[in-house]
């Protein structure tokens, strides 16, 4: 994979939370489906420019597909939080938390890659934009949720970001030249 250049980084840090609002917003007013389909199609452009590395940034999205199931299943179980469009019988997150949990991963894959090493970091900055996130989400009428909920969501999130902050360093490769992960120069592998 060629390494992003600047403004790709910029980009892809900048489109995040665009496609944020435009999931969250369009729950909260009912648009369950279109805001995760424009989502989709940002997605397999990213896996397009990874070019032969896709595998890695789709292997990547399907342990953030496992921790919006687990993550958001279990909030939805144990009846901490009420998102819009969700059956409540059922602990299947909707199509928009899907889609961003998505979005999450492959922003931690691409732009975020040489930006977030640290897993302590990275669980901090779950436990504190997890919550904050769903307040976010809450204010736009996405989410329901209480205080006790979103402790839970702070501990959830402070356990899983730094899970996909090491999957996400571990199968991308460093851009030729830089250190990688060990410090060492990354060298190409065939």
């Amino acid at each position: 994979m060629t390494p992003l250049r600047r403004s790709e980084i910029a980009a892809y840090l900048l489109l995040q939370p665009v496609l944020w609002i435009l999931l969250t917003w369009g729950a909260g007013a009912g648009h369950l489906w279109w805001p995760s389909a424009i989502t989709a199609a940002v997605l397999l452009a990213a896996c397009w420019r990874a070019g032969s590395q896709w595998w890695r940034v789709a292997v990547i999205l399907a342990v953030g597909l496992m921790c919006a199931f687990t993550v958001d299943g279990s909030l939805i179980k144990i009846q901490l939080v009420r998102y819009a469009g969700a059956d409540p019988a059922l602990p299947v997150p909707p199509a928009w938390i899907i889609s961003l949990w998505l979005v999450f991963a492959a922003t931690l894959a691409l732009p975020a890659r040489g930006l977030l090493t640290s897993p302590i970091l990275a669980g901090i900055l779950g436990a504190i934009g997890g919550p904050l996130a769903f307040l976010g989400g809450s204010s736009l009428g996405a989410i329901e949720t209480n205080r006790t909920g979103l402790i839970v969501v702070g501990v959830f999130y402070a356990l899983v970001t730094p899970f996909l902050v090491l999957v996400a360093n571990r199968l991308m490769p460093s851009a030729p030249g830089r250190p990688a992960r060990d410090g060492l120069p990354s060298r190409s592998r065939h």
